[in-house]
């Protein structure tokens, strides 16, 4: 009883009033403290994302930002607003007022009202502290946990605790996401935008979830998807449709308008897909004009340049390889890093490191097996040493059929890695937005005919304007195409 009464007594000291609904929630942090963590985290995030080099279009997006903080429920935090350089479709917030969002999500909205919607969404998060009270709850799982295995002994209870926080805690969850929502229509409505525009924002984002899950699934592999979206579609939501509603009562003046020119103004020229700071794919190459190397990619394996690694999957899907990058502060060899890499590690096994000829560059490589929850893994790990970097190749297959079928494709991946050549910079630009203004005759079948996106690239310029899943543009309307 007394570890239930020490429990009883931590809740009650941490609770604290939420700004938005004026009741006391349970929150182990200050809003002090909230304000340093997310400062903090901040720059962890910046470095792993990039920030998008557009000063332009981070002032318009920081502006719609900052006018919809001063009609929020906390104007007085110092709330930062950034788009980073990522084409993932996501937006998020950090606690103490630091708001995402990528040119990923961006390149599916269509107005500055639907972007205003993904803008107050976050907002909301941050004002109803829903980072707060998720790390609060996390605590609390955590701490009851161990009181409960210190008053009963039972490992299992304890267990069962943890799992318990854990599903309470995992996400946001549909209440927090319906509250921001609710919060994201409100600070619509009060900053001159019309409410339904967060119904717009979901739905535009919800038919870009259905359409690249399909492709994601025929391909055989994951895709990230924005948080803030719900397994039904908007339009048979009703509990979403009765939340956003309730921001009927703060239109007074909708002077705004939907601002679809502003935004598509706002947004022209933006890269589309990879960036030159990333890494971009073209005709089976990848190319990495700021880091300068190119390799060639395996024959139908698929690739997925995320932000701290690339991963490419084979067409059977028994083999992977992972392409790491480190950044060295001291001279050394290929040879060196791959001793420390497995010296440093209890789930690769020693093998024999051998020399791999490059031209101009120091390479080793050892066959190996690497502990993983499958099992033992067979394996190729291989070092390139190239200027202050050191590439780190990870070759696993699910078996010793799978590896002494792809470990050729492991080794030539490693023989194409070679500076970029002239011609190869020249190929490797981003693809950009462009607007035109559409006619009576146009379609996005004959735009497709032109695109430089080869695959899905009809049904892709639908999504990206508004017109999923069949529509075609009226005549007159200002769209979007990508060069």
């Amino acid at each position: 009883m007394r570890y239930l009464l020490l429990l009883l007594i931590v809740s009650i000291q941490a609770c604290s009033v939420n700004p938005v609904t004026g009741n006391r929630d349970l929150a182990f942090m200050s809003e002090s403290q909230e304000i340093a963590t997310g400062k903090q985290y901040h720059q962890q995030i910046l470095q792993q994302y990039g920030v998008y080099d557009d000063p332009a279009l981070q002032k318009y997006v920081n502006d719609i930002g900052q006018s919809m903080v001063k009609i929020s429920h906390r104007s007085n935090l110092p709330f930062t607003f950034t788009v980073l350089d990522s084409p993932v479709v996501n937006a998020f917030a950090l606690p103490g007022g630091y708001v995402y969002i990528t040119r990923g999500i961006m390149a599916y909205i269509n107005s500055e009202a639907e972007l205003a919607g993904v803008i107050g969404h976050e907002i909301g998060h941050v004002t109803a502290r829903h980072g707060v009270r998720q790390q609060a709850s996390q605590t609390l799982a955590g701490l009851g946990s161990v009181l409960v295995g210190a008053a009963t002994g039972s490992k299992g209870l304890v267990d069962t605790v943890n799992l318990l926080g854990g599903a309470l805690v995992s996400g946001y969850g549909r209440e927090h996401e319906l509250e921001s929502d609710r919060l994201g229509a409100e600070y619509l409505a009060k900053s001159g935008y019309r409410p339904q525009a967060m119904i717009d924002t979901i739905s535009v984002l919800k038919d870009q979830e259905v359409f690249n899950n399909d492709i994601a699934r025929s391909e055989g592999r994951q895709i990230q998807n924005y948080h803030g979206l719900f397994a039904s579609h908007p339009r048979n939501d009703k509990r979403l449709q009765q939340v956003v509603k309730l921001a009927d009562q703060y239109k007074s003046d909708l002077n705004k308008g939907d601002g679809q020119d502003r935004y598509l103004n706002a947004t022209q020229n933006m890269i589309f897909g990879d960036s030159p700071s990333q890494g971009i794919i073209r005709d089976q190459q990848f190319l990495h004009p700021d880091l300068g190397f190119a390799f060639s990619i395996p024959n139908k394996w698929l690739i997925e340049n995320q932000p701290e690694t690339i991963v490419m999957l084979s067409p059977s899907k028994d083999s992977q390889i992972q392409i790491k990058l480190q950044k060295l502060d001291k001279s050394i060899s290929s040879k060196d890093v791959l001793y420390q890499t497995i010296n440093s590690s209890d789930n690769i096994a020693p093998g024999r490191i051998q020399p791999i000829g490059l031209a101009n560059l120091q390479a080793h490589t050892v066959a190996t097996s690497i502990k993983t929850q499958q099992g033992n893994l067979p394996a190729r790990l291989t070092v390139v040493i190239k200027g202050n970097y050191a590439y780190s190749f990870i070759g696993v297959a699910k078996d010793t059929n799978a590896y002494r079928k792809n470990d050729g494709n492991f080794l030539a991946l490693v023989r194409s890695f070679h500076q970029i050549t002239k011609s190869e910079l020249a190929k490797a630009k981003p693809y950009r937005f462009k607007l035109m203004r559409a006619k009576s005759s146009t379609t996005y079948e004959k735009l497709a005919a032109n695109s430089p996106i080869k695959k899905y690239a009809a049904n892709r310029l639908r999504l990206l304007n508004g017109d999923y899943p069949n529509k075609q543009p009226p005549a007159g309307r200002l769209i979007k195409i990508i060069e």
